[in-house]
């Protein structure tokens, strides 16, 4: 048979041990304190990181959706563009013909977050940017096209205006 195991006595504490607990105890108590202050702090921040990442991921997922469908937009109106040559014709046949072009283009979500760019990397920023002034390029060469002052312009350079936005 194995022998049983006692549980160790408890003594009282002797006077110095109680004066050295009296003492030490509210320092104890006090770093405990501050110790918990600080996790809960910690909690709190990462708390908020993750909101943030999510909100970021969320962020890029809707500037993501709004350039695909104005890239897939403007591939459908370049494939739907007729040919160059075509419009060289219609060009020398009349003098005023002056192309029907259409801007399509979406941009709400990028205008509604422009604000909160500053929370994604610094690549990501740029070719947002980048994208979004390519697209207000198009946009003004649209309404270039659409001005009385486009068909002042010689016929070469009307049908180039025109070549740059279906190519």
């Amino acid at each position: 048979a194995a022998p049983t195991r006692r549980p160790p006595r408890m003594t009282a504490l002797t006077d110095d041990e109680l004066a050295t607990l009296r003492a030490v105890g509210p320092f104890v108590a006090a770093f405990a304190a501050v110790a918990l202050w600080a996790l809960s702090r910690l909690a709190e921040a990462i708390a908020g990181w993750l909101r943030s990442a999510s909100a970021r991921r969320a962020m890029i997922r809707a500037i993501y959706a709004e350039i695909d469908y104005n890239t897939s937009d403007l591939a459908h109106f370049v494939d739907a563009s007729p040919p160059i040559d075509q419009i060289r014709s219609a060009i020398q046949q009349n003098p005023n013909f002056i192309p029907h072009v259409t801007d399509a283009r979406h941009t709400v979500v990028y205008r509604d977050r422009i604000g909160d760019l500053h929370r994604l990397d610094d690549d990501y920023i740029a070719s947002v940017v980048r994208f979004y002034g390519e697209l207000e390029k198009i946009r003004e060469q649209i309404e270039g096209i659409r001005r009385p002052s486009y068909l002042t312009i010689s016929e070469t350079g009307r049908l180039e205006v025109v070549r740059r936005l279906t190519s």
